[in-house]
């Protein structure tokens, strides 16, 4: 198994009320903070975002796009 690139950001309480405020101003739904190697989100188009969403449904889990560093 590969080792993890990635690991929950260590907030402060500041840097944690911002997301709390964004998380409500976006109506819905959790931000998730990570700190992690150079890995910007990937932009996916329509049908890939249906295809990742049917596989969080049948994985019963969140599963984040990014381009490889």
């Amino acid at each position: 198994m590969t080792p993890s690139i990635w690991t929950l950001a260590n907030l402060t309480q500041e840097q944690e009320k911002m997301l709390q405020e964004a998380e409500a101003s976006l109506g819905g739904g959790v931000l998730l903070a990570f700190k992690g190697a150079e890995a910007p989100p990937t932009h996916l188009t329509n049908t890939q975002l249906e295809c990742l969403r049917g596989l969080e449904d049948r994985l019963g889990l969140v599963v984040v796009a990014v381009r490889p560093a």
